[in-house]
């Protein structure tokens, strides 16, 4: 809900398993504060057309003194994806400040911020005629205000500057969280097995393959 690679380090981690964990109050004051978070989280939410941002958020680019925000956001919904994504793809989810100096250079970060404070993400990057989002997150305090699909249409309209046909993510079938929102927004799941989703668009997703993960596709409507 558009990754620090363990595989080929070229690439950066744009599982775009764009899953939209939704969710993160407070920006992290330090590298540790990040890292050493473990509190419990509440169950993820899908947000309804009553449970709404009171403000907008603010979107723009991301900068480097995003980082550890980006980090902890990320992080916040760990836990969710604990019961079922394979042990050695939780890096991808349990990232930390190495992860994210690694990746910032590799992607395009945007984050979405209240009062101030970043409370959302979301990456692209070139694939072919399509806009990958690595990731699509929402920190899990932030949960139920709209910020996810504000998100995504945010995307949308970079992905149409960018000349692009439409936008691709990856995400787990049992993240419900942000399969459901994804296919409210018009995504459609395009490839469901590994091989596939691995094959997909000449391989390109091949470095950014979670097992289990399926592809989902949105075309701008000028490609539909």
């Amino acid at each position: 809900m558009v990754r620090a690679l363990r595989r080929p380090a070229v690439f950066g981690r744009l599982s775009s398993r764009v899953r939209l964990a939704l969710a993160a109050n407070q920006q992290p004051h330090d590298q540790e504060s990040v890292i050493a978070r473990s509190a419990t989280l509440p169950s993820p939410q899908i947000p309804s057309p009553q449970s709404v941002a009171s403000d907008p958020p603010a979107l723009r680019p991301a900068t480097r003194a995003d980082l550890p925000a980006i980090v902890e956001i990320i992080r916040s919904s760990a836990s969710w994806y604990r019961p079922f994504v394979h042990p050695e793809d939780l890096d991808q989810h349990e990232v930390d400040l190495a992860w994210a100096r690694e990746n910032f250079d590799r992607r395009d970060f945007y984050v979405a911020a209240l009062g101030g404070r970043v409370v959302g993400t979301v990456t692209l990057q070139d694939a072919g005629d399509f806009s990958y989002l690595g990731y699509v997150y929402v920190h899990a305090d932030h949960t139920g205000k709209g910020l996810g699909p504000t998100l995504l249409r945010f995307a949308e309209a970079e992905s149409v500057r960018r000349g692009d046909r439409g936008m691709v993510l990856l995400a787990h079938p049992k993240a419900t969280w942000a399969t459901k929102a994804y296919k409210r927004f018009g995504f459609e799941v395009t490839a469901t097995t590994d091989e596939e989703v691995m094959r997909w668009n000449g391989g390109f997703l091949e470095p950014y393959h979670e097992r289990g993960f399926h592809v989902f596709r949105y075309l701008h409507e000028a490609a539909a």
